[in-house]
Order: structure tokens, then C-alpha cells, then sequence
């Protein structure tokens, strides 16, 4: 009885046991390696086929977009069937086109003047001085959002190109104010997906 115990020990100790039991386990599966098998290369074969098709989703990000190019070029060289191209979180200017003179800084005078006059004349006018300072910060403001929209564009220029060559469908999704998780939200991402979505560019406004 001592000899028992003291090997039963060593087993628990040495986990002799616990190699036992997983040894019964790849015998008792040794059978059915064969229908993983098999059931894996009927998947892949259906993934493959033209009854499939991928959809990359790449941002805007430059390291991102590098990173989905790199990617999508890697899925053609294999022969995955990548039927299109998602932009997620872009920064789109509302007219599509940002004004090349907001980029270089050249707002009018009598724009900006025009701006401050209509922020004092609203229903709770500024004053003349604190509405010449507010349209001053929003021209500055907008100046800098048209510079993301401007590096967003640069960023998945070469995603964009690459889906107007082969024929692919490109469709831009803007950045949310806040995630996505309700219904509303998802109604709302559902109309932009599916909204016109035409080969080789984004065609989406926010």
C-alpha cells in the first residue's frame, strides 16, 4: 500500500496522468483527422469559388491604408476574389471637392467679414468684436478639418486607384461622432453601404 501511494505521488506530481489522458483523447480523434480534412478543403474551395467574394475594410490612416494596400495586392497575387473596397472613418468634406484656396489659406476678406456679420445678426447676436473672433476660429477650424479630409484622400489614394484599374467597388463610410451601437446607427451605416456604391471611387457624403 505504501508503494502505492507513494507512486500515485509521483504521477500526480510528474503529470503521467494527465499525458495518459491526453493520449486516449488523439487516439479516440484519430478517426475523424480525416473528415476535418476534408470538411476544411471543401471550405476553402467554396471561399475560393465564384460563389464568394471578399470585402476589404482598410482606414484611413496612413499605416492603415499602407497596410490594406500591401494586403489587397497580396490577395490578388493569391486569387482571392476581392469583389470591393471599404473605407471606414473617413473625413469627407460635404460637397465632395475640399476648395483648393481653404487649403492654401486664402479665405476673402469680405467672406470672413460676411461671416461675422451673420453671427451677430442671429437671433442671439455676438457682439461686434466676439463675432469678428468667432468667424475668425471657425475659418481656422474648417482650414484644419479640410487638411484631414486632404490626408485622408492622399492616404487611400493608392486603394482607390487599385479599385478603378481592376473594376472594384469602392464605398466610404465617414467618421461617426461617436461608435456605433444601436439600431439607429446601424440603419444609418446600412444606407451609406449601399447608397449608389460606383467603381473606382467614393462617391458617399456625410
Amino acid at each position: 500500500r505504501t508503494s502505492q501511494r507513494v507512486l500515485g505521488a509521483i504521477e500526480r506530481i510528474s503529470g503521467v496522468g494527465f499525458l495518459q489522458d491526453i493520449s486516449e483523447f488523439l487516439l479516440a480523434i484519430e478517426g475523424m483527422s480525416a473528415g476535418f480534412r476534408k470538411r476544411a478543403t471543401r471550405v476553402r474551395e467554396l471561399l475560393m469559388s465564384s460563389d464568394c467574394a471578399f470585402l476589404l475594410v482598410a482606414g484611413p490612416h496612413p499605416e492603415a491604408a499602407r497596410t490594406g494596400h500591401d494586403f489587397l495586392v497580396h490577395m490578388r497575387t493569391a486569387g482571392i476574389p476581392v469583389e470591393g473596397i471599404l473605407l471606414n472613418r473617413m473625413r469627407l468634406w460635404p460637397d465632395g471637392e475640399v476648395p483648393t484656396r481653404l487649403l492654401h489659406g486664402e479665405v476673402e476678406a469680405a467672406d470672413l467679414q460676411a461671416l461675422a456679420d451673420l453671427l451677430a445678426s442671429g437671433g442671439d447676436g455676438l457682439a461686434s468684436g466676439v463675432a469678428e473672433q468667432a468667424a475668425h476660429s471657425a475659418v481656422e477650424a474648417t482650414k484644419r478639418y479640410a487638411s484631414l479630409v486632404q490626408l485622408d484622400q492622399q492616404s487611400t489614394a493608392p486603394l482607390r486607384e487599385e479599385a478603378e484599374r481592376s473594376g472594384r467597388i469602392v464605398a466610404c463610410i465617414p467618421e461617426f461622432p461617436r461608435d456605433i451601437g444601436d439600431a439607429d446607427g446601424l440603419l444609418r451605416l446600412g444606407d451609406l453601404l449601399f447608397r449608389n456604391p460606383l467603381p473606382g471611387g467614393p462617391r458617399s457624403k456625410t
